[in-house]
């Protein structure tokens, strides 16, 4: 969400497996940063958003320089699906 920051809990290593494009099955092991990224874009693949996996009493507005730059005029446009 732009404009907005907060905590996601992920596993600081994860075992993804799957097959390649001549059916061979392969596994790899991710740590760390490399395993946050891949946790994130399977949330993609699984329909999972922000909203639906942030700690939400760490949710924060991150946008005050621009709120400031228009003397407190905001606009913060969100969309649906």
């Amino acid at each position: 969400m732009t404009g907005f920051t907060a905590n996601v809990t992920r596993y600081n290593g994860v075992e993804l497996s799957g097959f390649d494009e001549n059916g061979a099955r392969k596994t790899v092991k991710l740590n760390g940063w490399n395993a946050r990224i891949a946790q994130h874009e399977m949330d993609h693949l699984e329909g999972t958003i922000f909203v639906d996996v942030m700690d939400r009493k760490t949710l924060q507005l991150n946008c005050w320089e621009m709120i400031n730059a228009r003397e407190g005029r905001v606009e913060l446009r969100y969309y649906s699906k």
